[in-house]
């Protein structure tokens, strides 16, 4: 008999969870924990290989008769990149990672670093930043519990560079061209002339290659798993800065069901995941880098890669309209506190040694106190 492994997962997903007796007196609770995207990225792949193994881990250190045993469904078995809170919220997983720069309606102030360019570019930093952010701020950890879902820890990537079909010689080589931009990122391309197209991994490298686009702002950690050189072979150095794009929470009536000690080895080992993670962005991001720029010219096709120039870039920025204001404005007329969180957020930035390419949180207040 054919099994539909997808209805499957749905199935027991949909289940809930359920305690029977396991070896040695444990009791084993069933969960389900899917993503979007494939575990070649690492706030996917870092799922299976520490947060998974890490709750077990957990529990057996603190002497807990309780074990996890997972079901993982990633690379959009369960629910794609734009439908990551609803499936969550719905439980069709019991546990996952959300994608939230493609959720602006759902979690309007998570997309605080989306607006707001140019301020980090250390993953490791801005996990913890928003680690504590989502704790510190009511406002911030309100979004998710009114989604039904539980905030666990904080994902970012590496600092967004330029890939393209095109050199890039210059700022005006953008000018008129179709670039892939995952949700408010698009925003960081205002000033150029190019044209945003919203996207995400899963769709660059076929955008690209049937000409929808013409290359993306994304990150390395992106472009070397989906292999997006092979249709975009010009990568040009922009270091734009790192976006807090979400992170693995839990559905809401699954987490109120479990036993405090279980929750408690969850929250620890999804602290350790979002650190895992950090890290391995920034070891990735560099080798490939390394690798692109020692192995390039011998790729097929051949890959070059070249520094935008620091006048380029402050010319970029200067260009940019102030977006965050725009954000803060249009938010707070919602009732949002997006203007105290995004001087909390640069605050924390600078107090980690940042310097930002624009004063976000200056030019926000010089513009309130011109209405």
């Amino acid at each position: 008999m054919k099994v539909d492994i997808q209805n499957l997962l749905r199935a027991t997903a949909l289940a809930g969870f359920c305690l029977i007796p396991g070896l040695a007196g444990a009791e084993t609770i069933h969960a389900t924990i899917g993503a979007s995207h494939p575990p070649a990225v690492p706030w996917v792949g870092q799922i299976s290989k520490s947060f998974v193994p890490g709750v077990n881990a957990k529990l057996e250190a603190a002497g807990s008769e309780y074990r996890l045993d997972f079901t993982e469904a990633y690379s959009g078995q369960l629910y794609k990149a734009n439908e990551t809170v609803t499936a969550l919220s719905d439980g069709l997983a019991d546990i996952g990672w959300v994608f939230s720069l493609v959720e602006s309606s759902r979690l309007p102030l998570t997309q605080v670093t989306g607006y707001t360019p140019g301020v980090l570019s250390d993953p490791v930093k801005l996990i913890k930043i928003f680690n504590d952010l989502n704790e510190s701020v009511p406002a911030l950890k309100d979004e998710w519990t009114a989604q039904n879902l539980v905030f666990l820890s904080a994902t970012a990537g590496d600092s967004h560079q330029l890939f393209t079909n095109f050199p890039v010689k210059s700022l005006a080589d953008l000018n008129g061209r179709k670039l892939s931009a995952p949700g408010t990122v698009g925003n960081w391309l205002q000033g150029t002339g190019a044209i945003p197209v919203d996207g995400t991994a899963a769709s660059f490298y076929t955008d690209a290659a049937t000409g929808l686009t013409e290359g993306a702002t994304t990150v390395l950690t992106v472009a070397e798993g989906i292999k997006y050189t092979e249709v975009a072979p010009y990568v040009t150095i922009t270091n734009l800065g790192s976006t807090y794009f979400g992170g693995l929470v839990a559905n809401m009536d699954f987490w109120n069901g479990l036993p405090e000690e279980v929750q408690i080895a969850i929250r620890d080992a999804a602290h350790d995941y979002s650190v895992a993670v950090g890290e391995e962005v920034l070891q990735r991001e560099a080798a490939f880098l390394e690798k692109l720029r020692t192995e390039g010219p011998t790729m097929s096709p051949p890959v070059t890669v070249t520094e935008m120039s620091a006048e380029d870039l402050k010319t970029w920025f200067a260009a940019m309209p102030n977006v965050p204001a725009a954000w803060v404005e249009a938010s707070e007329a919602r009732g949002l506190a997006a203007g105290e969180l995004l001087q909390t957020y640069m605050k924390a930035a600078r107090d980690v040694s940042a310097t930002p390419l624009r004063d976000w949180d200056v030019e926000m207040r010089e513009a309130q106190a011109a209405k």
